[in-house]
């Protein structure tokens, strides 16, 4: 999150998919994972992409509260 504050667009991508990749197997760690997967997708303007993530991550925040 540190390079989406500072507009390297590129490394933050980078990182956020090293991240989902760790968290595949720990639905709360996905689950922030995915919320900042949508404030790189707002903040390069790809709007429906990070309404889709944070769909995800509300679905996976819920599960894990049954």
């Amino acid at each position: 999150m540190i390079f989406l504050q500072k507009d390297k667009y590129d490394l933050c991508l980078v990182f956020l998919q090293k991240a989902d990749a760790l968290a595949v197997r720990h639905p709360k760690h996905l689950a922030i994972t995915l919320n900042n997967k949508a404030c790189y997708y707002r903040k390069t303007n790809k709007l429906r992409t990070a309404l889709q993530c944070l769909q995800e991550a509300l679905n996976l925040e819920w599960k894990s509260r049954k």
